[in-house]
This record gives C-alpha cells, structure tokens and sequence, in this order.
C-alpha cells in the first residue's frame, strides 16, 4: 500500500519501486532516470528531493558531439 500526497513529481514513473507500506507527503521529487527503491514503512516528509547524482568520469566524457547523458546512480531508501 503506498500514500502518495498531491504535488509529486518524477522524470519517468516506471523506475520507482515501492516495497509495502509507503507515505510520501506533498512536494516529493524523485529523478528516477536510475531504478529508485523504497523500502517498506517509509515517510517521506515534505518537500523532499530523492536523487543522487555522481560525478562524470572521463569516460562519460567521450559521448558524441551533441549528445548529453544522465548521469545519476540508483536510490535505496532503506526499511522504516
């Protein structure tokens, strides 16, 4: 069973997993470009941001001219 308030916002929607009771209070933001799991018992309080952005490597660094990559890592948020 997840609670979801009013004014959530996500990129994509299908990289968010849910596992059991979830509350997120109004306000959420998730960048869910990488999976983003929630763990069961979790409240997520107003206005908060789940991401996680990692630095560019040089190998991110070769990408075609023109062409701009997400670079972001997956986000556990752990049990209760």
């Amino acid at each position: 069973m997840t609670g979801i308030e009013p004014d959530f916002h996500c990129d994509y929607g299908f990289n968010i997993h849910m596992h059991g009771l979830v509350i997120i209070n109004c306000n959420c933001v998730i960048l869910d470009t990488s999976p983003v799991n929630i763990g069961t018992g979790t409240f997520i309080a107003t206005g908060v941001p789940c991401k996680v952005i990692r630095p560019i490597t040089e190998k991110d660094k070769i990408a075609p001219e023109g062409f701009c990559f997400e670079h972001t890592d997956f986000v556990f948020v752990s049990m209760n």
